[in-house]
């Protein structure tokens, strides 16, 4: 008798967790996006501010897109846990 239940809780624990590393691939990809995307706006901002390529001015750009991501990840945390 037991073993049945058993089976059938391990059976729906095993579609749960494939749900999950279902949904885990697919934030996975949507971060690789993201950051692909924030390479690229990078890329194209550093060029538009610092044509000559000045070493300066690019780690003072990458000290404030450093900055402005720690900042994006601080806001997205905060508001996480208001909502737990």
């Amino acid at each position: 008798m037991n073993d049945n239940k058993k089976s059938k809780s391990l059976s729906t624990l095993s579609e749960q967790l494939s749900g999950i590393f279902d949904h885990m691939d697919y934030i996975d990809g949507s971060f690789k996006r993201i950051e692909a995307y924030a390479k690229k706006k990078h890329s194209d901002i550093e060029r538009e501010i610092n044509p000559d390529k000045n070493c300066d001015v690019s780690r003072e750009l990458q000290y404030h897109t450093a900055n402005f991501l720690r900042n994006i990840a601080n806001d997205f945390e905060k508001k996480n846990r208001l909502n737990d």
